[in-house]
């Protein structure tokens, strides 16, 4: 823990020794949360938070107005049916990488549906347990991507000539209020045919909410006020969650990231897999080319 006198010393530092104006009257719990939720922020992006929050606006400002380059031609493949030989050689590729345990999918579980109007988390959409109609078959969006993963596990036995399915490790990225509720729902439906140890569930991080000025607000005097950190929230989590050394540990090296409320994604694509393979890249982006630039797709 680092105490009042080090919590103090740092907090004026960067200008935000408001947070610690009611610390003589809090208990030792509220002390303490106050303090965990301050470590992670400094642990993660660091309490000189004020020049940051200018940053991003002043960023944010030009990316609206600012013309975006195109990507080099050859940084570009195509899987539209435009070269079917090449397509073919990738899903070869990636399904011999699944068969090798060498793949992930992770969903980003995001908070509640409520833009989907939804009082749930987001993929428990469409599940009979939830009021809103969403797909005929009344499958959860959580559903539709386990069976699309056991699916995957079976083409690639198959491909393989193996005895056993091979696995895919299934991770869901989930906001703090969000971990036990969502992790129930995958209990209660036995995970949708997943091996539970296969499926990983880890903590989103959060982000302090800001006045006009910079200053970090608070929700209680022993509370921070915050918010989910966003999608790029799932580097320090996997790290800090210690997914990160499980995966390494597992062998894996492809992992594939999608949003939750991405029904037509095609999780644990062998052809996304066997495209990241063969280029040799760190990263790979499967996208839907946009009619504009400002179109809000892909």
């Amino acid at each position: 823990a680092m105490g009042f006198e080090e919590l103090s010393a740092k907090l004026e530092a960067h200008g935000q020794k408001e947070v610690l104006r009611h610390w003589s009257n809090l208990d030792e719990a509220q002390r303490k949360e106050l303090e965990e939720q301050l470590k992670e922020i400094d642990e993660t992006v660091g309490l000189d938070l004020k020049p940051l929050l200018s940053e991003s606006l002043r960023k944010h400002g030009e990316q609206r107005e600012g013309v975006i380059d195109k990507v080099p031609a050859d940084w570009v493949a195509r899987a539209d049916g435009s070269d079917p030989e090449s397509e073919a050689r990738w899903e070869k590729r990636g399904l011999e990488a699944i068969a090798r345990g060498e793949c992930a999918a992770c969903v980003l579980g995001g908070g509640m549906g409520t833009r989907l109007g939804s009082s749930f988390p987001k993929g428990m959409l469409g599940s009979k347990e939830t009021p809103e109609k969403f797909l005929p078959s009344q499958k959860s969006l959580f559903q539709i991507y386990a069976e699309r993963v056991l699916k995957m596990q079976r083409r690639a036995m198959e491909h393989a000539g193996a005895s056993e399915a091979p696995t895919i490790w299934f991770l869901v990225m989930t906001v703090q209020a969000n971990y036990p509720i969502t992790r129930d729902f995958f209990e209660r439906h036995n995970f949708f045919g997943l091996r539970s140890e296969q499926v990983i569930f880890f903590r989103q991080g959060f982000m302090p909410c800001f006045a006009e000025d910079g200053a970090m607000l608070m929700e209680t005097a022993g509370r921070l006020c915050t918010s989910p950190n966003g999608n790029a929230g799932i580097y320090p989590a996997l790290k800090r969650e210690g997914v990160l050394d499980k995966m390494k540990g597992a062998g894996v090296k492809w992992m594939q990231v999608f949003s939750v409320d991405n029904v037509l994604v095609r999780v644990a694509d062998p052809v996304w897999y066997g495209y990241c393979e063969e280029s040799g890249a760190d990263v790979c982006v499967k996208t839907v080319p946009k009619r504009d630039w400002k179109e809000a797709v892909g």
